[in-house]
């Protein structure tokens, strides 16, 4: 198995989890012990307790110890870097192909099957 274990190179992961950093992400991968998840280090949930935290160097590692993948950054999904990206880009195709109807965050949320609240942390409204 190849957790993190180096307790600086952790709390350095661990900083940019804080901050939503998306300097490691691709290097390492943030698992959580109570929800059986792993993330990347900017993955947009909630930021997790660093007592319940684990830090691997790979996906398939994390997946053998046992945890599957966020489906909100989808750490498995090499070409997806930045989800809030992807999300924002179909947002603003949405909303330029229905400028002249009335819109709603809501409507738009429910339009793309995305929760109100994640589109709005992505487009900035």
């Amino acid at each position: 198995m190849v957790e993190v274990r180096d307790e600086e190179l952790f709390d350095k992961v661990y900083a940019a989890i804080l901050a939503r950093s998306d300097r490691y992400d691709g290097i390492y991968y943030s698992a959580i012990k109570t929800t059986g998840i792993y993330c990347r280090p900017s993955c947009r949930s909630r930021t997790p307790k660093p007592e319940n935290v684990i830090v691997y160097a790979s996906t398939h590692e994390a997946e053998r110890s046992g945890y599957r993948a966020c489906k909100r950054c989808q750490p498995n999904k090499q070409e997806l870097i930045n989800p809030d990206a992807d999300i924002a880009e179909r947002v603003t195709r949405y909303i330029y192909a229905h400028y002249r109807e009335p819109l709603t965050l809501e409507r738009i949320a429910s339009t793309l099957s995305i929760a109100h609240i994640t589109c709005r942390g992505c487009t900035g409204e």
